[in-house]
């Protein structure tokens, strides 16, 4: 299975971080030089950078950044190898210009739905066979949850999340375990979901209708299963969902919309969203990562949550796609970088 044609912290200070600083490449050594004979020398601290107005690097030289992930004090990021073209997990440190990535994973065949819980770092490998898998930062090798053929995979707050490819909601335990059938969604679901999010009661999950594939159902289901309820309807594809503790967002053509999480009526909340390939959303405001089909140069944008202007955060960006986001900043991966703005 190929990669779907998309358009899933604390305050400034010291951190002291495991990686160097300085540029970095693809499958470059990253094994550090051994401390002198005479006495092992502490490495000094890293200073981490406060996010401004103006985007800031954190690291370059990538060939195909896709996906991105924050925990508590690092950045998790997929991209392709240049001399495999096989997909890595890689992390660096929050908010730390230059850090050498690390590399968590290899040859990874086209993972999706990069996330962490603090602990692991969860994602599913879209090439098929596919997979569902895990690894713990600093652990050798990541651990196949689930062998699996799928898109989209929310992460809970004690399970994972997903619609197989042929229409069945399905969730198991974030550890690994006994699969469980939620539901399967009327009508039937065609090709699963690559727009998922989930909250503390619910899935949702955007889907191409069987019957009528030009319509996109916007829909969710207790976590736990039961009626599965449709939010929304629309005649383009959705691909990045949004949930806040009120409603789901999505983009419906160029305008971002959002809809009563217990259902209700649509509404729109601001246009420029053409071609977007992530959201996220805070207490007051959605983010977006822009990348136009017609070309590889895209823009990070932000509207209010409850609606106006969009405003634009970084222009001019090579290919924008996964974002992350933390109390105060903004991250995401472009085809040759990880970036970093202010909220």
């Amino acid at each position: 299975m190929n990669e779907p044609a998309l358009p899933d912290a604390g305050d400034a200070g010291t951190f002291s971080s495991p990686f160097d600083a300085g540029s970095w490449a693809p499958d470059a050594d990253l094994e550090a030089a051994s401390p002198s004979s005479d006495a092992a020398t502490e490495e000094p601290p890293v200073m981490m950078t406060a996010c401004g107005s103006t985007p800031i690097v954190l690291a370059n030289n990538l060939s195909l950044g896709r996906w991105i992930a924050a925990g508590p004090s690092d950045l998790y990021f997929s991209e392709i190898s240049e001399t495999t073209e096989g997909d890595a997990i890689y992390r660096i440190p929050k908010r730390v210009p230059g850090a050498t990535p690390d590399p968590l994973t290899s040859d990874d065949p086209q993972p999706l739905s990069l996330a962490t819980d603090g602990t692991y770092v969860y994602w599913n490998d879209t090439l098929s066979p596919g997979a569902i898998l895990r690894i713990r930062p600093g652990d050798t090798a990541a651990t196949t949850l689930l062998p699996i053929d799928v898109w989209g995979v929310a992460l809970g707050s004690s399970s994972l999340f997903w619609v197989t490819m042929d229409g069945v909601v399905q969730s198991m335990p974030k550890s690994g375990g006994t699969v469980v059938t939620l539901g399967t969604p009327s009508p039937a679901a065609q090709g699963g979901a690559v727009g998922v999010a989930v909250d503390a009661n619910n899935f949702y999950f955007a889907y191409a209708d069987s019957s009528l594939p030009s319509q996109t159902h916007v829909d969710s289901i207790p976590v736990a299963g039961g009626p599965i309820t449709t939010l929304a309807t629309t005649s383009t594809g959705i691909d990045t969902l949004a949930v806040d503790d009120a409603y789901v967002y999505y983009v419906d053509g160029g305008t971002l919309k959002r809809v009563p999480i217990g259902g209700g009526s649509p509404l729109a909340v601001a246009s420029g969203f053409s071609n977007t390939v992530t959201l996220k959303v805070d207490s007051g405001n959605v983010y977006a990562t822009v990348s136009p089909a017609n070309g590889p140069i895209g823009s990070v944008i932000r509207a209010p949550a409850g609606g106006g202007a969009a405003v634009t955060l970084a222009t001019s960006q090579n290919d924008p796609w996964g974002m992350a986001i933390d109390d105060a900043c903004v991250y995401w991966a472009n085809y040759d970088s990880v970036m970093m703005v202010a909220k």
